[in-house]
């Protein structure tokens, strides 16, 4: 059995010609699709769009009644995302891009600026300095020279450490304010 190049050749054309067909067909398929939504979603059936492969995974049956049963009603996935606050945006900052150096409170403000988590507050630095403290405290930071008048405080990154030795300073504070009580 002999092909030719020539042969394999003309072979591979066609192939890639009724490729560029199916691409085309599946691109008219998905506006066809999107169209179909909108129209439904303007005329109202929305009982119809899920049914179709809506947004919901399943539709209660309402019945003759027009009550839905709410043992039947399956609440749809939501994916958790965490609040994005002063301290987890400072947290991520610290810990995704300062790497082993030093820095301080400005630092921590400039770069907040940079990546356009920052703030024009008047008091803006005193909270990312509340928010270090709390990490400093957490022992997500490790304060490494203790900074007087116009001198900051220097903190770094923390070394890991195994959970199971890892405690909390708040915890100890608790305990010993306790202890004293008794």
């Amino acid at each position: 059995m002999s092909i030719s190049i020539e042969a394999i050749d003309r072979r591979i054309k066609e192939i890639d010609e009724e490729l560029e067909k199916v691409a085309a067909i599946q691109e008219e398929r998905e506006e066809l699709v999107a169209a179909k939504k909108v129209m439904m979603r303007y005329s109202g059936d929305v009982a119809h769009q899920h049914k179709a492969g809506g947004d919901s995974a399943h539709t209660p049956d309402i019945g003759d009644t027009g009550v839905i049963n709410l043992d039947d009603l399956v609440p749809p996935a939501k994916v958790v995302k965490s609040k994005d606050t002063l301290y987890s945006n400072i947290e991520n900052l610290i810990i995704e891009r300062f790497g082993d150096q030093e820095f301080t409170v400005n630092h921590v403000a400039a770069a907040l600026n940079a990546t356009g988590k920052g703030s024009e507050a008047k008091h803006f630095k005193n909270r990312i300095s509340l928010e270090v403290k709390k990490l400093a405290v957490n022992g997500v930071i490790d304060r490494t020279e203790k900074g007087s008048g116009n001198i900051p405080h220097k903190y770094r990154k923390a070394k890991a450490e195994p959970e199971q030795e890892k405690i909390k300073p708040f915890a100890l504070g608790l305990a010993k304010n306790t202890a004293e009580g008794s």
